[in-house]
């Protein structure tokens, strides 16, 4: 009898975590038209329109770009929860000059993302060390 309520238990928690994965990566997809090209990390990414959503992997992102299909599962940092209070989707780009990298991800259903600084965005930052970056902010809408 014990072993039967287990297996009953077992069975309703996994249909529970599957439903709740699959709600999950449905409603946490976002897109966003970026008009210029971009760095995520060392990859360079185009302009276009881009979808972005968590992925079932705890501290990881999916952007792909929806024109050509390039795209990037790139590891993150979630934000500060009281960052997001009031935020709407956007992704956020540190500029300078006219390189851009994308440093943030906010509003994905309450969830934030922090990008890391790769070698190239270091490079840009050091020389740029009297004139801080540029914040630059992108829409985002569900669809």
């Amino acid at each position: 009898m014990r072993r039967h309520m287990f297996r009953i238990a077992f069975a309703f928690a996994a249909v529970f975590a599957l439903a709740t994965s699959m709600a999950m990566s449905q409603a946490q997809t976002v897109y966003a038209n970026v008009p210029f090209d971009f760095n995520v990390g060392a990859l360079s990414m185009p302009a276009g329109n881009y979808l972005v959503r968590l992925n079932d992997i705890p501290g990881a992102i999916v952007i792909r770009n929806t024109d050509s299909s390039k795209g990037s599962f790139v590891l993150v940092t979630p934000t500060d929860p009281r960052d997001l209070r009031k935020s709407t989707p956007k992704m956020i780009f540190n500029q300078y000059g006219t390189h851009y990298f994308l440093s943030k991800v906010n509003g994905l259903d309450g969830v934030g993302c922090n990008f890391s600084k790769g070698k190239l965005e270091k490079e840009f930052a050091a020389s740029a060390r009297h004139t801080p970056a540029t914040k630059v902010n992108v829409a985002m809408e569900k669809r």
